[in-house]
């Protein structure tokens, strides 16, 4: 998903600050657990939806070249998902203690915080706050590093890691069909981005990367980039 968040001004912004290691809130962490297990479920029910959908034959489920279902002729009945109330709840965590790091929360927990916001789209929204985590040693800095490319890429510039890939659904104006367009986010510079990912822990390089995810790793120039998201977006 693209979202449409402008840069922050990350130095007019109040953080908190980790001079010293947060005491582990226990409370939290089994809230933060609890909420994980809760969207599991939610998963594992929407899983059971898709399968039936594509044991049923009026059904006809669209799959795209990812093997993903974009979908359906018929109706599917999906489970709502509880994304808007677990935003609500990291976001006021946040809010109070900061991004909930491993010594609050423990690594587990506390990647079930970044997976609400990364799954919401909303990394960008908290950047200062990740970037804060990163630093203190609380947050791996490698999804600072996510969180940053994304901003990029929402701005409509290049991206600094490599780490975004994009998938542009597109209807083909020939056939009527669904057509997916898929290339790896423009990077400003990949030689000191490969150093960069190095050094923000990453384990691959970016070609390695889009090898892993089944996307092509030549570069794309940013106007080309630009032209296929603003595609996608308005659907022409």
């Amino acid at each position: 998903m693209i979202l449409k968040l402008l840069l922050l001004p990350l130095g007019l912004l109040a953080l908190p600050a980790f001079a010293q290691k947060p005491k582990l809130n226990v409370r939290l962490r089994q809230q933060l657990d609890s909420l994980d297990r809760a969207y599991r479920r939610h998963e594992q029910r929407n899983d059971a939806a898709f399968a039936r959908a594509e044991a049923d034959s009026l059904m006809k489920p669209i799959r795209l070249p990812s093997g993903a279902l974009a979908g359906y002729t018929g109706p599917v009945q999906w489970e709502r998902s509880p994304d808007s109330t677990d935003l609500r709840f990291v976001a006021a965590v946040i809010r109070r203690y900061g991004f909930p790091g491993k010594s609050l929360v423990g690594r587990p927990a506390s990647m079930v915080a970044w997976q609400v916001l990364q799954r919401t789209s909303q990394t960008t929204r908290f950047l200062p706050q990740l970037r804060m985590a990163a630093e203190a040693g609380e947050l791996p800095y490698q999804y600072y590093a996510r969180a940053v490319d994304t901003q990029l890429m929402q701005a409509g510039k290049a991206q600094r890691y490599g780490t975004q890939f994009v998938n542009c659904v597109l209807i083909n104006k020939a056939t009527g069909q669904l057509d997916m367009v898929r290339f790896l986010w423009p990077v400003a510079d990949v030689r000191r981005a490969n150093e960069l990912r190095r050094r923000a822990g990453f384990p691959t390089t970016i070609a390695q990367d889009a090898q892993l995810q089944g996307f092509p790793a030549e570069s794309v120039t940013l106007e080309y980039a630009l032209r296929m998201k603003q595609a996608a977006e308005t659907g022409e």
